[in-house]
């Protein structure tokens, strides 16, 4: 079984992932960490998760996850990620990865030393039609293509 720690329920994300895990026979919602108290309590309470952190780092330190999601304000995303990864911990971390484009590459670099996993939680690149699209574009039966528009509307 998978052990998660949700960290922060800041992006409206978050809720649904914690719904998928509560629904998975695999996967457990082990803890949740926000620095605003009332997120905290609501969380905890929607899912019935009792270990709540209002530090991630003790978090980190005092449960035994596998894994995080981190759905916190972006500009808390590299710091966060960062710690996660040198705590061995595999990231799942809501888009955009980082602010800065160097703090993305550093991440990635970290990951790869420590042998974690980390994704940025950007799901519509393995939806069908996105593949399908990319398939297209690739094969180049539609010559030049300069843009491209597309709508999800949650389907």
């Amino acid at each position: 079984m998978l052990k998660f720690a949700i960290l922060s329920f800041a992006h409206i994300h978050a809720w649904s992932y914690a719904k998928v895990l509560k629904s998975l026979s695999n996967a457990s919602l082990e803890a949740i960490y926000d620095d605003s108290k009332e997120r905290l309590i609501k969380a905890g309470g929607a899912y019935g998760v009792k270990k709540l952190y209002d530090d991630y780092r003790a978090l980190l330190e005092k449960e035994d996850v596998d894994a995080v999601i981190i759905c916190s304000e972006n500009s808390k995303h590299y710091e966060l990620m960062v710690t996660c990864i040198e705590a061995g911990k595999h990231v799942l971390v809501e888009k955009p990865i980082t602010t800065r484009l160097k703090d993305a590459d550093d991440a990635i670099s970290r990951a790869r030393r420590k042998g974690v996993k980390l994704q940025t939680a950007f799901v519509m690149r393995y939806h069908d039609t996105t593949v399908k699209a990319r398939e297209i574009l690739v094969s180049n039966v539609l010559g030049e293509v300069f843009a491209i528009t597309a709508t999800n509307h949650g389907k």
